[in-house]
């Protein structure tokens, strides 16, 4: 962990006490960073023209040879000369809907179809119709966020319950299944099921990190007061809580559920902005954001993953750094946040220090290890977004990803040649952050085959792995199959897989990545594979055969021992690593208890 500025006891009691004021303040105890209450549908008077409006769009944006200008500048053209004025009356949430419905709008103006035509991935300015443009820019002044779609309107404000009418209270647990709903769409069926299936997750995801937040801002207080029996307890429980929010993208964010092309050219584009703030032309000559630059010359991102709020305050919690090109443009994502969201993560921010300097004081190796289990839920949620983000870069058909480039830059257009690598790069960049984090980082096994096997001889290790056999599969293809007795070590050579019970294949019992082995305890007990392991990625898989150990453990003096002793080492450290998972695929069964 690089060195920093260590924070004495007063000052980590009163950033404990500003922060969860802040919490108090500016956050929902059931929904964190969601709406504290349902999010609205409706809006009164000359409004519910772009809720009507924006319910049009799909057939309009997404329709074969779409060009949604034409139709949206005569729906918007004309209007209550006072409509500015009117719009000062509106309540909050009123205002929140009203900055989801005219950003979906001005988004789907500003690329004119889903998919987008090549020359306009080349755009530089665009003139908004004066109306919505005045609209648009009033309503974000008076809530404090740019003039641009950002992931809070777009998605985490972008829902509805089936179980239950706007604008009324919710438990955390409802936000789940077919119960979440999204309120606006811009496609068409059937690629608003991907569209829904893509947005739901990260609302799924947030909802869960309502219940990491609580726990965040107590870990802070109990390790301001440097009270060990309480921060190990919130440790154990921030884990678990990490490993729920993991759950939910790595249940939906499959092919099976979200096609590799839909998200390149449907999903993804309508996010970008990539143009200056539009302003409304009354505005134009004046620049109201005390910058030195001319008015109106920043481009401006759109809605990204950079914005999501609860991965900001784990990452703050827990110390973690973001000095890498990934880390700043988080930070950078910081600016589309609602103003109270953004103190909230400052004071986290401030604070970060507290926790970790206080487990390396209290010197407890039940505390370390917890805080260590937390970062590596942190790193595994990580790595799978790495492996899947890469593969839906690579898309379907050729050409899906020309001229891709992030909402916010972490794939930046220079690098359209290969996005993929360049992804992959930057992730790892992130992933090497936050293992610094971790405490004895340098003491770390890397997961090779070498790492697995300590305690076999340099000749051991050659003599087991020339016995084995290698095959490549195919994202979603079974490697192993539940209740079969095919029996021996596998070793991932490259990829990921997942492990699922064939009854419940949306639950993750385990993510296995290059280096690592599966099958060991079906080798050990001589018994039938408990669960389906299924190559998550594209995968090359080596099969050393029960036969071919069973030649070695005999044929080799000592290796028996030297085996034996290497997987038990595993086995107990794997069982530390499902322990979360396993605990989070139990509280999503039964869903997380409402907020008070």
């Amino acid at each position: 962990m690089p060195a920093h500025i260590r924070t004495t006891a007063s000052d980590a009691l009163r950033l404990a006490e500003v922060a969860r004021q802040a919490y108090d303040e500016g956050l929902s105890p059931h929904g964190g960073f969601l709406p504290p209450e349902i999010p609205l549908t409706s809006l009164p008077g000359p409004f519910a023209q772009y809720v009507d409006i924006c319910r049009e769009l799909p057939r309009h944006y997404h329709a074969p040879d779409a060009h949604v200008r034409p139709w949206l500048g005569e729906r918007l053209s004309g209007g209550d000369q006072d409509e500015i004025e009117q719009a000062r009356a509106l309540t909050e949430p009123q205002c929140h809907l009203l900055m989801t419905v005219l950003g979906l709008l001005a988004h789907a103006y500003r690329w004119d179809s889903a998919p987008p035509r090549p020359e306009e991935r080349q755009r530089t300015s665009l003139e908004l119709p004066d109306r919505l443009a005045a609209l648009w820019w009033h309503v974000s002044r008076r809530l404090g966020v740019p003039c641009v779609g950002s992931l809070y309107h777009f998605v985490l404000s972008n829902w509805r319950l089936r179980s239950r009418p706007e604008g009324g209270r919710y438990a955390n647990r409802e936000l789940a299944g077919e119960n979440l709903e999204l309120a606006f769409h811009y496609l068409l069926p059937p690629a608003d099921r991907e569209e829904r299936t893509m947005f739901i997750s990260i609302m799924e995801a947030e909802a869960r990190g309502a219940e990491a937040l609580r726990s965040i801002v107590a870990l802070l207080s109990a390790a301001a007061r440097e009270d060990a029996h309480q921060t190990t307890y919130l440790l154990e429980k921030l884990r678990t809580e990490i490993a729920a929010m993991s759950h939910v993208f790595a249940t939906a964010i499959r092919k099976q559920h979200l096609k590799s092309d839909t998200f390149l050219t449907l999903i993804q584009p309508t996010h970008v902005w990539g143009l200056p703030e539009p302003r409304p032309r009354s505005l134009q000559a004046t620049d109201v954001s005390g910058s030195s630059e001319p008015p109106g010359t920043r481009p401006l991102d759109g809605a990204s993953g950079s914005q999501t709020p609860t991965m900001q305050a784990i990452d703050a919690i827990l110390g973690l750094q973001r000095r890498s090109h990934t880390g700043q443009l988080i930070l950078k994502g910081r600016a589309y946040l609602l103003p109270k969201h953004r103190r909230f993560l400052g004071l986290l921010d401030d604070a970060s220090p507290v926790v970790r300097d206080f487990v390396e004081r209290a010197d407890r190796p039940p505390l370390t290890e917890l805080f260590n289990e937390c970062v590596q839920g942190v790193q595994r949620w990580r790595k799978m977004h790495q492996k899947r983000g890469a593969l839906y870069l690579r898309g379907e058909t050729a050409g899906a990803a020309s001229g891709y480039a992030s909402v916010g830059h972490t794939v930046r257009a220079e690098a359209a040649a290969d996005p993929v690598r360049h992804f992959e790069e930057a992730m790892q960049q992130r992933l090497d952050e936050t293992t610094a984090a971790l405490f004895r980082a340098d003491e770390l096994r890397p997961h090779t085959v070498e790492a697995a096997f300590m305690y076999l001889t340099p000749d051991d290790r050659t003599a087991l792995v020339a016995a084995a056999g290698s095959r490549e599969y195919a994202p979603d293809e079974i490697v192993l199959e539940e209740g079969t007795r095919r029996h021996g070590l596998f070793i991932i050579r490259q990829g990921a897989v997942r492990v699922s019970p064939r009854s419940a294949p949306a639950k993750i019992l385990a993510y296995l990545e290059e280096g690592e082995l599966f099958g060991e305890m079906s080798f050990l007990e001589n018994a039938a594979a408990s669960a389906n392991v299924i190559a998550d990625v594209p995968c090359r898989v080596d099969l050393v055969e029960r036969e071919a150990i069973y030649e070695l453990l005999a044929s080799r003096p000592g290796f028996a021992g030297r085996f034996f002793q290497s997987l038990a080492t595993l086995l107990s450290e794997r069982l530390r690593q499902r322990s979360a998972l396993l605990d989070a695929a139990l509280g999503m069964q039964s869903g997380p208890e409402p907020g008070s």
